[in-house]
C-alpha cells in the first residue's frame, strides 16, 4: 500500500506503469517481502489503470482537486463523499478516479480507478498476481515447454493458488502478461 499524505492508494494493485517499475526492483532473494505486498493485491476483480499518468501525477491532480473544494481534513471529508460514500473525480488524461473514505487513520482518503473509465481494465486479482509472478520469474521458468505450466507453477508454489485447467478459460492471464510486456 502505497500512502501519499493523507491518501491510500494501492499501487500495485491499480497501476500498471508503477507495477512494471516496482517488478524491476523486487530483491529475488527476498521474495517474501514481495508476497507480502502481492498479497495485499486479494484475489477479488478490480480496476488496473494502464494509462501513461504517473502515480505521483494522479494524487497530486486529485489532492489539487480536492484543495480547491476546501477537503482538508477528514470531517470535510466525509461531508465531500456525501450519502453516497464515494465521489468520481477525473484528471487530465480523462481517466476517471472514485475516492472514498480510507481504511488507515493517517490515510482517510482512498482512490482507485473508476470501472469501466477511460485507460482501465477490470481484472482478478489472482489473474494480476499470477501475470505478475509469470514476468518476476521469467528467467526461472525457462525450464518449462508452455505457458501454462508456467502458469500453474507460479501459482502454486509462490501464490498458494490452485492450478488452472486451460489457457482458453483464463485469456485475461494472456492480456495481463501482455499489459506487463509494454
Amino acid at each position: 500500500m502505497e500512502l501519499k499524505g493523507n491518501l491510500e492508494f494501492n499501487s500495485l494493485k491499480h497501476h500498471l506503469n508503477y507495477t512494471i517499475k516496482r517488478l524491476t526492483e523486487v530483491n529475488r532473494n527476498n521474495i517474501n517481502q514481495f508476497n507480502e505486498e502481492l498479497n495485499e493485491i486479494g484475489n477479488n476483480i478490480f480496476d488496473l489503470y494502464i494509462g501513461k499518468l504517473s502515480t505521483n501525477k494522479i494524487v497530486e491532480e486529485l489532492q489539487n482537486t480536492l484543495l480547491s473544494e476546501k477537503i482538508i481534513d477528514k470531517k470535510n471529508y466525509e461531508y465531500y463523499l456525501g450519502i453516497e460514500g464515494y465521489k468520481k473525480l477525473e484528471v487530465s488524461d480523462g481517466s476517471q478516479w472514485i475516492l472514498r473514505l480510507g481504511t488507515m487513520n493517517q490515510a482517510f482518503i482512498h482512490i482507485h480507478p473508476a470501472r469501466n473509465g477511460k485507460f482501465t481494465n477490470r481484472i482478478t486479482g489472482s489473474t494480476w498476481k499470477t501475470a505478475i509472478a509469470l514476468k518476476l520469474f521469467e528467467v526461472e521458468l525457462q525450464k518449462f515447454d508452455n505457458l501454462l505450466d508456467k502458469m500453474n507453477f507460479v501459482r502454486k508454489k509462490y501464490l498458494k493458488l490452485s492450478p488452472v485447467k486451460t489457457l482458453k478459460k483464463n485469456s485475461n492471464i494472456i492480456k495481463a502478461i501482455y499489459f506487463l510486456s509494454k
